[in-house]
């Protein structure tokens, strides 16, 4: 029954949330080009960084995400390569909690329709355009300021366990 009453509310929040962010992510890259100097793929990661963030808030009952760093070491340096284990759909979207520009190494988003242009205009790595592509453009994201992340299992985990590495 929780499930159920999570996703009625969550989902159209989602929704909104993704309707009204595509309507002002226009005047947002200008922004960013024109006000802030930025290129255009450095002001769409950071778009896309403030949307993870957003969707992130509107879960008062879920757990609340929080970044804690053990106090023997420094907050994590930026940029940084993150390798992360991918247990729900939802992980990317976590990333908005660091509030720091990250770019993604992935495949299958980069099939739909608006979603894989957006990650095309941000600069994202898709997979399947081999190793070299991977390196030419992971070396220009780190360069620019971004982090990357890497999803070695190259899908969700269903039980939490590392599963073979792609």
């Amino acid at each position: 029954m929780k499930k159920l009453f999570f996703n009625l509310y969550y989902w159209p929040v989602f929704t909104a949330i993704t309707v009204v962010g595509l309507g002002i992510l226009p005047f947002l890259l200008v922004y960013h080009k024109v006000c802030l100097g930025r290129a255009w793929d450095k002001g769409m990661r950071r778009a896309i960084v403030l949307y993870g963030w957003l969707l992130l808030r509107p879960v008062p009952w879920r757990s609340i995400v929080t970044i804690n760093y053990p106090p023997h070491l420094p907050e994590l340096p930026f940029p940084a390569i993150l390798v992360a284990n991918h247990t729900s759909a939802i992980d990317p979207y976590l990333l908005g909690a660091l509030k720091k520009e990250n770019s993604f190494v992935t495949s299958w988003p980069f099939k739909i329709p608006v979603y894989g242009q957006q990650m095309r205009l941000a600069g994202y790595i898709d997979s399947r355009e081999g190793w070299n592509t991977l390196k030419n453009q992971g070396e220009h994201l780190l360069h620019s300021g971004s982090s990357l992340t890497i999803w070695p299992e190259g899908h969700r985990s269903r039980n939490g366990q590392l599963v073979r590495f792609k």
